[in-house]
């Protein structure tokens, strides 16, 4: 009997409901949010330590500095007399940018006649002047040969 009727009863604001979404659709995006910056922060920490690894364990182009200084040169593989079956051989690659190339083509031509005979001055001119922009010039080439044929 005394039960309040309907008519009587305020229904609840629409701006107090409007604020409980909001506060789920803020918790909602705070929590992708913090997500997305721990996937990020993981990407981040990953290429640093590949870095790392790098820096600490990579070639170097064939220099021995460092931390690379202290891990062993790769040993030779024997069969059980002794004979060597394989072996690591350091080579280089000896490589011409003609469109880097600063100062006297013709002389540069010149010298690498002298050092590599395999070709001749007129072909190491051209190789020089031409448009093209990379030329190997030998490769698996000895380290001897190339600390020896240094220009």
């Amino acid at each position: 009997m005394n039960a309040p009727t309907p008519a009587l009863v305020a229904p609840r604001p629409e701006r107090l409901r409007l604020v409980g979404q909001r506060r789920q659709i803020l918790t909602m995006m705070h929590q992708r949010l913090m997500f997305g910056l721990l996937v990020y922060a993981g990407v981040i920490a990953l290429i640093v330590l590949r870095i790392l690894y790098l820096a600490a364990f990579g070639d170097h182009a064939g220099a021995k500095r460092g931390i690379t200084s202290l891990v062993p040169e790769r040993g030779d593989i024997i069969d059980r007399d002794g004979v060597p079956l394989a072996q690591t051989m350091d080579a280089w690659t000896i490589g011409l940018w003609p469109k880097k190339v600063i100062g006297d083509k013709l002389e540069l031509a010149r010298n690498l006649a002298r050092l590599m005979p395999e070709r001749d001055e007129a072909a190491y001119f051209a190789m020089l002047r031409s448009g093209k922009s990379f030329y190997y010039l030998r490769r698996r080439a000895a380290r001897e040969w190339s600390r020896r044929s240094m220009l």
